[in-house]
């Protein structure tokens, strides 16, 4: 009786598996692979150039510091210079949001 058991319950467990297992891959590969949301992006973009502006330090350790400060991987990084590059008018209206965001900055650190 035991035996019959542990058989079925292997087979129970193998099934499972085998419905799961596509899900849990389908959740984490959406979370590796998403974009950057656009607030998030204006922020990092404008924090790229200050830095790359301002620091005479290597490039690629720069954009390093940068995603790390901001939380982004370079996936997610690459992933939304892709989407926005796929159409110009995307970015024209991402750097109009962008200098608003600086002249924001700039109201900011201005006494």
């Amino acid at each position: 009786m035991d035996k019959s058991i542990n058989k079925y319950s292997g087979t129970n467990l193998f099934i499972i598996i085998i419905l799961l297992l596509p899900a849990l891959l389908t959740i984490t590969s959406c979370n590796r692979n998403k974009r950057i949301d656009e607030d998030k992006f204006i922020k990092v973009y404008v924090d790229l150039i200050f830095a790359q502006d301002t620091l005479k330090t290597d490039i690629l350790q720069i954009k390093k510091d940068v995603l790390a400060r901001n939380s982004v991987t370079e996936t997610e990084y690459e992933k939304t210079l892709k989407y926005y590059n796929s159409d110009p008018e995307k970015w024209r209206e991402f750097f109009d949001k962008a200098i608003s965001y600086l002249e924001e900055l700039k109201k900011q650190n201005s006494p």
